[in-house]
């Protein structure tokens, strides 16, 4: 290796019929990113590489976040790969955006009534929530078309309010 990259030869003295100690010479170390070759293979900075995360501070390693690698280029590091870094948190039991909690303040609209209803009169959507990766069943908030009654309201959700209930009739004794 002496002559490649770093590495030299170093120069000993002869005393006393003697060689002394071996100085100035230099050995093949660590490669480092440096654009030098340290370890006097030929080649610079080859295979120097470090993690890295360019995600927010708090998400790295948490949840779906993962560190990804840096690889050294005559003495810079390159671009951070292959990170896996905090996304839209969707319904699917996976801590998508890497606050520590899984399918956290994931909801969904939902409405059971016929379609064209929800909006009229008195109904509208529910919302229902994530839980373990899955939207629950029952929808809660919504309401859907009731039997019309006199009331004022458009409670079969047509777009007309107490319609069809016809006469009664009223008076003592009844």
């Amino acid at each position: 290796t002496s002559g490649v990259g770093l590495c030299r030869a170093g120069t000993q003295g002869c005393a006393a019929g003697a060689w002394g100690v071996c100085t100035g010479q230099v050995t093949p170390g660590s490669e480092s990113c440096n654009n030098l070759d340290d370890d006097c293979n030929g080649a610079i900075d080859n295979g120097v590489a470090r993690g890295c995360y360019t995600g927010p501070a708090g998400t790295q390693m948490v949840g779906r976040c993962r560190d990804g690698l840096q690889a050294c280029s005559t003495g810079a590091w390159g671009a951070c790969t292959g990170q896996t870094l905090p996304a839209v948190e969707t319904c699917n039991n996976i801590d998508d955006d890497c606050d520590g909690m899984v399918d956290d303040g994931i909801a969904q609209t939902c409405y059971t009534g016929p379609a064209g209803t929800s909006g009229v009169g008195i109904c509208r959507n529910g919302s229902r929530t994530c839980s373990g990766g899955v939207f629950g069943v029952v929808c809660p908030g919504e309401q859907v078309p009731l039997v019309e009654v006199c009331n004022g309201l458009d409670d079969d959700c047509d777009g007309t309010a107490d319609e069809g209930l016809g006469t009664t009739t009223c008076g003592a004794g009844l």
